[in-house]
């Protein structure tokens, strides 16, 4: 029982090592990565700085190569260069999709998506963005819930589905106040505004417009002042208020005139038009043509206004030539159906994994269960076979000295079935057998004295069971002392015509236990003997003199027949 519960101490042990190497060789140990990493949030262009340094070609781990490429695309992404390479985020989602670092394998899926996203592959980008919002909500990171829900909100306005584009724009406002992070949720309440005007109710555009306003007037933000005068300002040129429209552009104009954006300069012709002003809404419509051709609305416009319907025709037709090409390559693009097709999938791996969770306990149970009668059956067994067993040995260590009495007889006999002629060699077996008996003498004289008073002693079970443990030690000792298998294999040359020199010059490549096994052979030791000396047990002694028969037989030695005949 004792040897069980050591057996099993060492599977855990050994379990436990196996499982903190593994978990080790997925976590980065790279200095420049985690300085990376820890700057990403507040100094984005300094993490960007030590990423482009490192030599990737130094990267060896697979954890190494992994943590630089979703941090090398996350420093583009929030230094805002946009890259439309997948290969470098692609190698961190195939790492960490299996593992159970939810933060790593969020990031990966998230900016696996931005730059789908940014290629306008819709369908792709609202799957990998799913899959990151699961990892997202298991470690209840807002921030990254936030950033996740506007983009899925972007993707749903790019997609002319203004219900959904609202509800999730709604949702990362909501984020982004949790995570803490004010400049996000600001930005959020703007995105809210605009995607109640993609839905074409202005009335709230508007509102949220002037709170955002309020705020980046407080907050002295230039940029989200800018676009919060854009967000009333369109929503105005919407509602055909253009001379409201022109108030909000102008404040824009008196901010930063390089605010100004190509849509803001059409809509500011288009509000010029709308109040009659012809000539400025021309200075707009010539300023736009120069720097974007395919902006044909305001040609469009002042064409039908001079009567000249044919261009005003060709500039209406070239505008919903292009609206309609950017809008055949969204409607390619099924992104509800690609939600609905992944939500599918997901809650089939659900039901899936709950019905291999169920049949795992069970299983558990009714292992553990036989595991509970089998060591019950064993212990019980074991304790009958160790008395047995003790009994066994005890007998055997007391006949020792018969066994080494009746060498001489056994070893003649041995050597008759070789060759009965050899009279002289009767003589050197005789005086083998006395060198080995004379060696043996001493401790087999203890082991004697120890075996009877095992039998005599009326003590108790653990003080009988002392004295077996010192019987057994001494005996199995035989195996381990050097000095006596020196002299018992010095024996044997001596005896056997240099029998083991010769064996071990044949067989240079057995190994040193199988050449004791050998000696202990040559030297006339039954198998139950060898098998106390070298601590093994019987079965296996049988099993390895079988194995040693089989090398020495199928050697090309001449000697092998000699070699074999003392097995």
């Amino acid at each position: 029982m004792k040897h069980v519960v050591k057996n099993i101490v060492f599977v855990f042990i050994f379990v436990f090592i196996i499982l903190l190497v593994g978990c080790n060789s997925t976590v980065s140990r790279n200095q420049e990565l985690i300085s990376a990493e820890q700057l990403m949030e507040e100094r984005p262009d300094s993490s960007l700085i030590i990423l482009q340094g490192i030599d990737t070609m130094s990267l060896k781990s697979s954890a190494d190569k992994a943590l630089y490429s979703v941090l090398y695309v996350q420093a583009l992404d929030k230094n805002y260069i946009d890259t439309q390479d997948i290969s470098q985020i692609q190698r961190a989602v195939d790492f960490y999709k299996d593992l159970d670092d939810e933060y790593h394998k969020m990031l990966s899926y998230y900016y696996l998506a931005r730059i789908q996203e940014n290629t306008k592959e819709y369908s792709k980008a609202i799957i990998n963005l799913l899959k990151a919002e699961v990892s997202a909500k298991k470690i209840n990171n807002y921030f990254y819930l936030g950033l996740i829900c506007r983009s899925f909100s972007d993707i749903y306005n790019n997609a002319y589905n203004s219900v959904e584009s609202l509800n999730y724009a709604q949702k990362a406002y909501e984020y982004f106040q949790l995570s803490g992070y004010t400049n996000y949720a600001d930005w959020g309440l703007w995105d809210i505004g605009k995607a109640f005007h993609n839905s074409t109710d202005y009335n709230s555009s508007i509102e949220i417009g002037q709170k955002v306003v309020n705020i980046a007037s407080v907050k002295q933000d230039t940029l989200l002042l800018s676009d919060g005068l854009r967000l009333l300002a369109t929503s105005y040129v919407a509602k055909k208020d253009y001379t409201l429209a022109q108030v909000y552009y102008n404040r824009i104009r008196e901010l930063d005139n390089n605010l100004l954006t190509i849509d803001d300069y059409r809509n500011i012709g288009v509000s010029y038009f709308g109040t009659g002003d012809i000539d400025s809404a021309k200075f707009y419509m010539d300023m736009l043509m120069s720097i974007d051709t395919t902006q044909k609305w305001l040609s469009y416009q002042w064409n039908k206004h001079i009567g000249n319907y044919k261009e005003a025709l060709n500039a209406l037709e070239s505008e919903n030539a292009n609206n309609n090409k950017i809008l055949h390559d969204v409607i390619n693009q099924n992104v509800t159906e690609a939600v609905s097709i992944y939500r599918n999938h997901e809650i089939l791996a659900r039901e899936k994994d709950l019905i291999h969770t169920k049949w795992t306990k069970n299983t558990y149970i009714i292992v553990f269960a036989t595991i509970a009668i089998l060591i019950t059956i064993i212990v019980t067994q074991r304790s009958r076979s160790q008395k047995k067993e003790i009994e066994n040995n005890m007998l055997l260590a007391s006949n020792l000295r018969n066994m080494l009495q009746i060498k001489e007889s056994e070893a003649q006999e041995m050597q008759d079935v070789i060759n009965s002629t050899m009279e002289h060699h009767k003589a050197e077996n005789e005086a083998m057998q006395n060198a080995i008996s004379n060696l043996f003498e001493q401790r087999f004289a203890t082991i004697d004295r120890l075996s009877s008073t095992y039998y005599e002693y009326q003590g108790t079970v653990n003080e009988k069971h002392k004295i077996y443990t010192n019987v057994m030690e001494l005996v199995s000792g035989l195996g381990s002392d050097q000095k006596t298998l020196k002299e018992l294999e010095s024996f044997v040359n001596t005896y056997r015509d240099n029998l083991m020199s010769r064996f071990r010059e044949t067989f240079p490549e057995i190994k040193e236990s199988d050449c004791i096994l050998y000696l202990y052979s040559v030297a006339g030791f039954s198998a139950r003997a060898i098998s106390i000396f070298i601590n093994e047990k019987l079965e296996v002694v049988y099993n390895r003199k079988s194995r040693l028969k089989q090398k020495i037989s199928r050697s090309s030695s001449i000697e092998k027949e000699k070699f074999m005949s003392y097995m």
